[in-house]
C-alpha cells in the first residue's frame, strides 16, 4: 500500500515537473512561433516525387509546420482531373482520391479534397507527356482553377512546372524533339498559363535542367553497354542521372528504363525547390539529409535549388505570394 502510494506520488511529481517545463523543452516550439503551410497537390506521380522529402524538410525547421494532402493519380492529366470532378457531380463513376483523415484513408472526390482543410496553397500541373503541348492545358486547367476558387477561395494557386525526360527517353525520339526542346516548350506552356491566372510557378523543371546543364553533372549514355543484346546481369553506367533510369525487373531480370521519375537525388532537389518556394527559407541552412546522398552532392543540390528559386523569371506573381 505504502509502495503504491509512493510510486503514485513520484509519478504525479514527475508529471507536474514536465508541465512546468518551458514548452520548447518538451520537444515542441510555442505555437506562436510556428507558421503552418497547408498544401494540397492536384497532380500525379511527379507531384509525389516533389513531395517525397518535403515533410522531413519542414520537420527540420522548427519555425514551420506542413499539412500535406495529395489529390494525385498516376499519369493523371488536367483533363482527367476535371472529368473526375464532373463525374462526382453527375453521379457517374469517376476515379476517387485518397483522403487521409485521423490516420485513416477515405475515398473522396476532388471537391471533397478541396474542402477538407483551409488550404493555403493548391498546386496544379499537367501530365508530363502533355506538358510541352500548350493546347492540352485548356479548357481543363481553366475549369480546375475555377473549381478551386469555388471550393477553396482562400487558397493561393501555384503551377508545378514539371521536367523534361532524360535524353535517352524513347518518347523524345518518337516526338522528334530533344530534351532541351521539351523543356523550353513546357516552360513556355506553364508560363503562359500562370500568367493567365496570375499565379506563381514552382520551378521544379528549371532546377532539374540547371543540374543537367552543369559541366560536371551531365548524364552521358553508356556507349560501351550493348543495349541491343544486353548481358544477363549488370546495368549501364548512369552517373549524374537524376531519374531512376535503367534497372532490372525483379521477376524476369530483364532491363527496363524509367527516364521520367526521379531517383533519391532528384527527389531531394525537387523537395528543396518546394521548401524554399513555400517558406522563403534557405534550404542550405536546413539540417535534413537523406541517407545515401554524399555531403558534397547534397551541397550541389541545395545550391541549385536555392539559385533556381531566386533567379527563375516568374511570369506573373512572385513566390512570396505563397509564403506565410
Amino acid at each position: 500500500m505504502l509502495a503504491s502510494l509512493s510510486n503514485g506520488l513520484l509519478w504525479l511529481a514527475a508529471l507536474t515537473l514536465f508541465f512546468q517545463l518551458p514548452y520548447s523543452a518538451q520537444g515542441k516550439e510555442p505555437a506562436a512561433n510556428v507558421r503552418t503551410v497547408r498544401l494540397l497537390t492536384i497532380g500525379n506521380s511527379f507531384a509525389d516525387n516533389a513531395c517525397t522529402y518535403l515533410p522531413e524538410m519542414f520537420q527540420a525547421d522548427p519555425t514551420v509546420n506542413l499539412v500535406l494532402k495529395k489529390a494525385n493519380l498516376g499519369g493523371c492529366s488536367l483533363e482527367r482531373h476535371w472529368n473526375n470532378a464532373v463525374a462526382a457531380v453527375s453521379g457517374q463513376e469517376g476515379k476517387k482520391y485518397q483522403l487521409l483523415r485521423n490516420g485513416k484513408k477515405e475515398s473522396a472526390s476532388l471537391q471533397q479534397m478541396l474542402i477538407a482543410e483551409p488550404w493555403d496553397v493548391v498546386t496544379l500541373q499537367q501530365v508530363s507527356s502533355n506538358s510541352w503541348r500548350l493546347e492540352t492545358y485548356h479548357p481543363y486547367g481553366d475549369n480546375l482553377v475555377a473549381l478551386i476558387g469555388k471550393n477553396a477561395p482562400q487558397a493561393k494557386i501555384a503551377f508545378h512546372q514539371t521536367w523534361a525526360y532524360r535524353i535517352d527517353a524513347p518518347l523524345l525520339s518518337q516526338w522528334k524533339i530533344s530534351q532541351a526542346e521539351m523543356y523550353e516548350q513546357l516552360t513556355q506552356a506553364y508560363g503562359q498559363v500562370a500568367e493567365k491566372f496570375q499565379a506563381p510557378v514552382i520551378p521544379s523543371g528549371a532546377a532539374i535542367q540547371a543540374y543537367r546543364q552543369r559541366a560536371d553533372r551531365q548524364y552521358v549514355v553508356d556507349k560501351d553497354f550493348n543495349f541491343q543484346s544486353p548481358p544477363a546481369k549488370g546495368l549501364p553506367r548512369q552517373e549524374n542521372s537524376l531519374v531512376v533510369g535503367w534497372s532490372r525487373n525483379q521477376g524476369t531480370g530483364k532491363l527496363k528504363l524509367d527516364p521520367k521519375h526521379m531517383n533519391k537525388r532528384g527527389k531531394y532537389l525537387l523537395g528543396a525547390v518546394w521548401f524554399e518556394a513555400l517558406t522563403g527559407h534557405d534550404i542550405r541552412k536546413n539540417g535534413f539529409a537523406p541517407k545515401g546522398i554524399p555531403a558534397d552532392e547534397l551541397r550541389v543540390l541545395q545550391e541549385i535549388a536555392h539559385d533556381t528559386v531566386a533567379s527563375f523569371p516568374q511570369p506573373a506573381v512572385s513566390l512570396h505570394a505563397l509564403q506565410p
